[in-house]
């Protein structure tokens, strides 16, 4: 089956779970993405990660919590074979995309400063003027 749009997905072992699929079917359960769902709001129908990247934490942690539901033996996909074949892909059967959208910058500038309590990283990024 040839995909025609680009999907938010991610690796797992040799494999890439399309997490569109997984959110069509509802089962991205967690009371926040119930929270989302209720007002009509997906995040991984998207060609990237920049929106699913842009929630809070605690959507990062809930996602962690449901893929690892998903994956084990008692999970509720063990009975649905078409999500399954809709969701799981061999990675060397997909093109692997950039999965974020980086919007252009002049140049990157890194500076380091020490301060009494610790050292201070900073990367800079500014607009050419």
């Amino acid at each position: 089956q040839m995909c025609i749009r680009d999907r938010c997905c991610t690796a797992i072992g040799e494999y890439v779970v399309d997490l569109s699929v997984l959110e069509m079917h509802g089962l991205f359960d967690g009371a926040l993405f119930q929270g989302l769902r209720s007002n009509g709001v997906t995040v991984f129908n998207k060609p990237t990660l920049n929106e699913f990247m842009s929630l809070e934490k605690k959507y990062w942690q809930e996602t962690r919590q449901t893929l690892q539901k998903l994956l084990r033996s008692d999970s509720p996909l063990k009975d649905n074979q078409n999500v399954i074949d809709q969701a799981f892909h061999k990675m060397l059967a997909v093109n692997l995309l950039l999965p974020v959208n980086i919007r252009a910058v002049s140049y990157t500038h890194l500076r380091a400063h020490e301060t009494p309590e610790h050292l201070v990283c900073r990367l800079l990024l500014e607009k050419k003027k």
